[in-house]
């Protein structure tokens, strides 16, 4: 579906649901600007995270059908959208850690080997244990291909610190898959 057609649909369905135009054309026209300026790219950022291009299709729908419900009363920033897919993400990954720990379950009990996807689960689960500063880092630096001064301004730290943080935040990874082992 194209943009234009997406904003459309976006369009029809609020008209449809709340029996009159509701938004006005000033918030739909910076709406439709910003869905135009930044849907491919938090589309791209949850591809990065969720290596699914399908789910990051849904995830980009959902955050931009969020911001079409907050377009009147507080229009959403770019920041905000891709705070929404970080938290939508989130939630997929904890999503997918519970369908891979119920898998596990179903096959140890059907005595089938689930080594892999528990290997999985514990990265999920033990991402999910980093404070955000440190799981963000490891996000932008592995999945987004941010290094040296980009990989710094994300985080907000001083390039010169940015490669000791990095250092800890993988050995605090490693302790907790560690620990997720045994």
């Amino acid at each position: 579906m194209g943009m234009e057609a997406a904003v459309e649909g976006l369009v029809r369905a609020e008209a449809d649901c709340s029996g009159e135009q509701g938004v006005s054309q000033r918030a739909r026209a910076a709406f439709r600007e910003l869905f135009e300026e930044h849907y491919a790219q938090v589309r791209a950022f949850a591809r990065r995270r969720t290596g699914s291009l399908p789910t990051a299709e849904d995830i980009a729908q959902e955050v931009f059908r969020l911001a079409w419900e907050r377009t009147e009363s507080r229009p959403p920033s770019a920041g905000w959208l891709y705070i929404t897919a970080r938290n939508l993400i989130a939630s997929h990954h904890r999503g997918e850690l519970r369908l891979a720990q119920l898998n596990q379950a179903i096959a140890l009990e059907l005595g089938r080997d689930g080594e892999m996807p528990q290997r999985r689960a514990d990265l999920f689960h033990a991402l999910e244990q980093l404070p955000e500063p440190q799981r963000e880092m490891l996000l932008a630096h592995y999945w987004d291909g941010l290094k040296g001064q980009a990989l710094a301004d994300y985080c907000g730290c001083p390039k010169t610190a940015i490669w000791m943080r990095l250092s800890r935040a993988r050995r605090e990874l490693r302790t907790l898959m560690e620990e997720g082992q045994s």
